[in-house]
């Protein structure tokens, strides 16, 4: 996730964590080790997303996206229970992380990409498939995972690492993506790194307690990040932010992820089946949210994905969503 402001503060304390990894993806899930698949997998970069553009359509759709690895746990499981489900529907995620996946979309090279924040104006404007459709799918907390023998608070944060997709910092080493920082900080003493909080599991990571708005130290847990998100019930695509709000027991680094596809669908076939993939990932796909990690779309946040993909149409201008 990223975007966030300077972290009030650090206190170490250890946490619990869900084993989500028991059950095996049958989708393809690129990146993340964790992860088996029965399909082609293709090297985890940018250059590589092209390799697996989207198809003409066809009876069997194989619905390609691309992006952030933060929403990969979420992933594993409900696409793999999609397709239980719906046979005649194959998915393929690309865990290349956000930027790569609105880089993707925008050339069209996937037929959906995901990012922990919504695309800026420019990134939109860049698309060259037209107007871009971003939809809610999941809600989750980043924690601050340490391998340290103590903590400290630095006020310079703000000034010198900053905020944004990539941050400046002084020095160090760096790893990309949620499952790269997991293992290079479990692997790392005196080491810290930011993480989506089912990354940890199977790890020895413990997570820092963070102050929050209201002056209390929290740990990233469905309980705190459904206070956070509970305190700004009504976001959109412009106005999505739900860092640091107010509430005793909120969780302050809290945050939706987006599904990002064009408005106007270009093949019919494909467009209906990517449009179902959604809103069932939306909704009923929630109820795998909480047993891995995630916390389950408030019942305002999932109206407003509906009423975002009722915004798609196919080839002809007709609404895709039935």
């Amino acid at each position: 996730m990223s975007g966030h402001p300077a972290w009030p503060g650090l206190r170490p304390r250890h946490t619990t964590h869900p084993a989500i990894w028991a059950t095996a993806a049958t989708v393809v899930l690129l990146a993340v080790g964790a992860c088996s698949s029965t399909t082609t997998t293709v090297s985890p970069t940018t250059s590589a997303v092209a390799a697996v553009s989207p198809g003409s359509g066809g009876h069997r759709p194989t619905l390609i996206g691309a992006g952030s690895t933060f929403d990969a746990p979420f992933f594993a499981v409900a696409f793999t229970r999609y397709q239980q489900q719906h046979p005649g529907v194959t998915i393929s995620y690309a865990v290349v992380g956000s930027s790569a996946g609105i880089a993707a979309i925008s050339a069209q090279q996937v037929d959906f990409g995901a990012a922990d924040v919504p695309m800026t104006a420019a990134e939109q404007a860049a698309a060259k498939g037209g107007p871009i459709t971003q939809v809610p799918v999941d809600l989750g907390g980043e924690g601050i995972a340490y391998n340290l023998s103590l903590s400290a608070v630095s006020p310079a944060w703000a000034a010198k690492v900053g905020t944004g997709k990539t941050l400046n910092w002084p020095v160090g080493e760096g790893a990309e993506g949620n499952g790269s920082v997991a293992s290079t900080d479990n692997s790392t003493p005196f080491s810290i790194g930011d993480i989506e909080q089912a990354y940890s599991v199977g790890l020895t990571l413990p997570f820092a307690a963070i102050r929050n708005q209201a002056g209390n130290y929290v740990t990233p847990s469905a309980q705190t990040v459904a206070a956070d998100a509970a305190q700004k019930p009504a976001i959109t695509p412009t106005d999505f932010s739900i860092v640091n709000q107010p509430g005793a027991d909120s969780y302050p680094i809290s945050g939706y992820s987006w599904a990002l596809i064009y408005t106007h669908q270009p093949n019919q076939t494909r467009g209906q089946a990517l449009i179902a993939r959604l809103d069932w990932l939306s909704h009923a796909g929630q109820a795998y949210a909480a047993a891995n990690g995630y916390v389950p779309l408030p019942a305002d946040i999932r109206q407003l994905a509906a009423t975002m993909l009722q915004q798609v149409t196919g080839p002809t201008g007709t609404q895709l969503l039935s």
